[in-house]
């Protein structure tokens, strides 16, 4: 995650370090080897005096547990009391502080101590998050000893997305931060673990200085942890990059082209009742254009008297620009298309001045407005400001006399005007091509009954259920594709046939099975991912239903490599066996991810309450 040298840094699966090892952390670093430097819960830490030690050490250990958490529920019921009681536990950090918490009881207390008990279960969070950095970066350092760095990277973070049940993105930061935590960014690590800096603002700090190398974080870190506790996340995270560039300017240029070759655009991400959101990462010059664009139209609507909000006027014009690109079959200015020219006499505005003589002169009036040029990787440049107005090519522009001597009035400035800039080229052309080998369309998933005016859930591609109003609405035609199936076992009955040409039906009907890629708990959609034999073509797989899947771009080498064993026990359910572990995951045919126990191969289910009789 963090470089030895300047420049740009790893993406996700590349080394963890320039040699691939796991970063080295400062002399004064927490041990590794449990030698009794660790911070928080740990042995030689503030206010654990109840450590594991031989005969009997353990049994003392509890006892001293629970005698303090029955001092501290007595001590809590008296008037007053609680406050007394937490302020002894300010001075604990980690499982001892976590034992004492726990035997009071909230109900009937002073808000005021309320608050302060909330804090002090935030310092527990904290500390336990920081145990678990210390856990995933062992077992990254044992995964880079079997194998290269960069598939030991993303290898383990598979694994740990389809274990806890969260995305490889997500499980990546985990990992990722948690390399820093126990690296680089020590000192964060070591007030993290205090209960001195919440979660939160660690992941600030770690996104902040992400592939800096270790001397930058360490100035870094004294220059903003003294004040972190004080500071929201968004106010550090703007300490951060202050102090980046203090303490490491020359290379302030450097990190913004690393930074910009990772700008993106994200998929839409399921919000509830029907909505999602779409992420961008952009050069901040182009997010101000595509903000300072939106935000002209949706004002200009509302001003012409559109009853709509600037937030729906601003949202509809975004969602107008992806359905115009589908319906033209591309965005920008077809190549057929000549680019339209500035009606003159409607843009420019023109001022009269006086001249000493009586004569008057057209000058253009600065119209300051963004606009956005290509640059030659394809991408927006920054927004600046032009003259709207434009001199008509076919008559020349007159200019100003020039000031008379002994004259009264205002007069111009002698010389004639500089031209104003061109205007900005047209945006290229960039057709959308096809996705999977289909046509990129919006796909729709309706039950017969739905149709028929039923009440069961349709399936939009790439969102998940809507409800049965808009399905219905949505299958009626236009850019999307009727999909009818059994509202029993979700067979595919209908593919459209009628309105439009199918795409070879063994892929089709595989991609819709599937839905997503193939691998527990990845999102990627299946109209995007590659076909892949379950079992290879080369080792007597045959290319039929019941071994064929749909695999993204990161998973399929991760099975090819050998990190995991995938087997499809039947159509459309997987289960991945990880070489490094022996764990197995099973993707049901709903996406569910399913660990399975180690030894017995049964369910790995959470371990539930016994019934209260």
């Amino acid at each position: 995650m963090f470089d030895d040298e300047q420049g740009e840094g790893p993406v996700d699966g590349d080394p963890v370090d320039g040699d691939g090892a796991v970063p080295e952390g400062r002399d004064d670093a927490v041990g590794r080897d449990g030698a009794g430097t660790g911070p928080g819960g740990r042995e030689g830490a503030p206010g654990d005096d109840a450590t594991a030690g031989p005969d009997g050490a353990d049994d003392q250990t509890d006892a001293q547990d629970d005698d303090a958490g029955e001092d501290a529920t007595d001590a809590s019921r008296e008037p007053g009391g609680l406050a007394g009681v937490l302020e002894e536990m300010a001075a604990l950090v980690g499982l001892p502080l976590a034992v004492g918490l726990a035997e009071i009881d909230p109900d009937g207390q002073d808000p005021a101590d309320l608050v302060e008990l909330a804090a002090q279960w935030s310092r527990v969070l904290a500390w336990a998050h920081y145990q678990r950095a210390e856990v995933l970066a062992a077992l990254v350092a044992g995964a880079i000893e079997h194998d290269a760095a960069a598939g030991a990277l993303t290898a383990v973070s598979t694994e740990v997305a389809m274990r806890q049940g969260i995305s490889r993105p997500a499980a990546t930061r985990l990992v990722r931060t948690a390399l820093a935590l126990t690296g680089p960014l020590q000192a964060t690590g070591e007030a993290l673990a205090r209960g001195a800096l919440d979660p939160r603002k660690a992941d600030v700090i770690a996104a902040g200085l992400e592939h800096q190398p270790y001397q930058v974080c360490h100035d870094v870190e004294d220059a903003v942890l003294p004040q972190a506790p004080g500071r929201t996340p968004p106010q550090l995270a703007r300490d951060v990059a202050e102090a980046l560039i203090a303490v490491d300017h020359h290379e302030a240029e450097a990190r913004h082209r690393g930074a910009r070759a990772r700008r993106r655009v994200c998929h839409p991400r399921p919000l509830a009742n029907g909505m999602a959101s779409l992420y961008a990462v952009l050069p901040a010059a182009d997010a101000i254009a595509v903000d300072l664009a939106l935000d002209g139209a949706a004002r200009a609507a509302k001003a012409g008297g559109d009853a709509r909000t600037i937030d729906q006027l601003r949202a509809d014009v975004l969602a107008a620009a992806g359905a115009d690109a589908l319906t033209r079959g591309g965005f920008g200015l077809p190549p057929d298309q000549p680019p339209s020219r500035p009606d003159t006499a409607a843009t420019a505005a023109t001022a009269t001045t006086t001249t000493a003589t009586g004569t008057t002169s057209a000058a253009p009036t600065p119209d300051a407005t963004a606009t956005a040029t290509a640059t030659p990787d394809g991408n927006a440049a920054a927004a600046s400001a032009t003259t709207m107005s434009t001199p008509d090519a076919t008559t020349p522009a007159t200019p100003p006399a020039p000031p008379q001597a002994g004259t009264d009035g205002p007069v111009t400035a002698a010389g004639p005007e500089p031209p104003p800039p061109p205007p900005a080229p047209p945006a290229p052309w960039m057709p959308i091509g096809r996705v999977g080998g289909v046509p990129v369309r919006i796909n729709v998933t309706v039950p017969l009954t739905t149709l028929l005016g039923g009440g069961q859930a349709g399936h939009l591609d790439g969102y998940g259920p809507i409800d049965p109003a808009t399905a219905r609405a949505l299958a009626l035609g236009g850019t999307w594709k009727r999909l009818v199936t059994d509202p029993l076992t979700g067979t595919v009955l209908d593919l459209g046939r009628t309105r439009y040409r199918p795409p070879p039906d063994l892929a089709e009907l595989i991609r819709h099975r599937d839905k997503t890629c193939f691998r527990p708990g990845c999102g990627a959609r299946a109209t995007g991912c590659q076909l892949d034999h379950t079992i290879p073509f080369a080792h007597g797989g045959t290319t039929a239903w019941a071994n064929l899947a749909t695999a993204c771009s990161v998973d399929h080498p991760l099975k090819t490599d050998g990190h995991f064993h995938v087997r499809q026990t039947t159509p459309g359910i997987f289960e991945w066996t990880s070489k490094r572990t022996g764990r197995t995951y099973r993707r049901e045919a709903d996406g569910t991810t399913t660990p399975l126990h180690p030894r017995t191969g049964q369910p790995l289910t959470p371990p539930h309450d016994p019934p209260p009789f």
